[in-house]
């Protein structure tokens, strides 16, 4: 987990961007982002983000009664996301992107990693819960800095 905070603070901070600093609203009217494109076309980029995700929606395997069991709201979670943002009339919007959180569960005291992607604001992943030692499918939410 360590190692996954040093390498997350080097991107961050060597990225144009910083990952503790919100994303502009200007950013796209830097005219590197307007050379090159094609009339129609919005311009867009990559950012390393903070994450935080609500999991809506579990699926996993009962391990008593081998049946698929769904569990609501499973767990909520902290993180970062590598994640591309558009212009959108002046404004930065995140269409789509990829990130790792790290998830309390919300039933249990347990702890979990996942990795998930998002379009717009729905997360669609998977998650492994410490406590339970299980693999779980997961949706969700996700909101970022």
């Amino acid at each position: 987990m360590l190692i996954l905070a040093l390498v997350t603070i080097v991107i961050g901070v060597n990225a144009q961007i910083s990952i503790w600093s919100p994303i502009p609203k200007n950013v796209f009217d830097n005219p590197m982002y307007k050379a090159g494109l094609l009339s129609g076309q919005s311009a867009g980029d990559w950012f390393v983000r903070w994450q935080t995700g609500v999991i809506a929606t579990s699926y996993g395997k009962n391990k008593l009664t081998g049946n698929l069991e769904t569990v609501p709201f499973s767990a909520v979670g902290v993180g970062v996301g590598y994640q591309h943002y558009k212009d959108n009339n002046g404004v930065a919007f995140n269409d789509y992107g990829a990130e790792a959180l790290l998830l309390k569960n919300a039933q249990s005291n347990g702890m979990g990693l996942g990795i998930y992607v998002n379009y717009s604001l729905v997360n669609i992943g998977s998650h492994y819960d410490f406590m339970l030692k299980q693999f779980f499918f997961d949706t969700g939410v996700q909101l970022h800095f």
